[in-house]
């Protein structure tokens, strides 16, 4: 198990860099690049931990589809322009930092904003 997880790290790395550096190389902002790097590897990591978490509760053969589910939900229920009212403080921001992948990519929407 930790020898998948360690190996799955690397890999979420990987990806995160490659989708950051195309999406940087096409829309050539004016911002560096750790701005778009940072946060999508933070919201990789967050949805990484949610689907390990729900592969241990629910049987392998059924853990993919129901991360996706639930990961569609979570992002459903606190998109980019709800999180502006909820990012105040305090415990429900920490709840909702701890618990919500789109809260690590409101950071790029701040810093491409100004």
């Amino acid at each position: 198990f930790l020898a998948r997880v360690s190996v799955n790290g690397i890999d979420v790395c990987i990806y995160s860099f490659t989708l950051a550096a195309s999406y940087f190389l096409v829309s050539q902002p004016k911002v560096p690049f750790w701005l778009f790097f940072l946060p999508l590897l933070f919201t990789s990591f967050n949805a990484v931990g949610w689907g390990y978490l729900i592969s241990m509760v629910v049987p392998r053969r059924h853990a993919a589809l129901i991360t996706a589910i639930a990961m569609c939900l979570v992002n459903g229920l606190f998109p980019p322009s709800a999180l502006k009212e909820v990012l105040t403080g305090g415990f429900v921001e920490f709840l909702v930092s701890c618990l919500v992948p789109n809260r690590w990519a409101m950071q790029m929407n701040f810093d491409t904003a100004f």
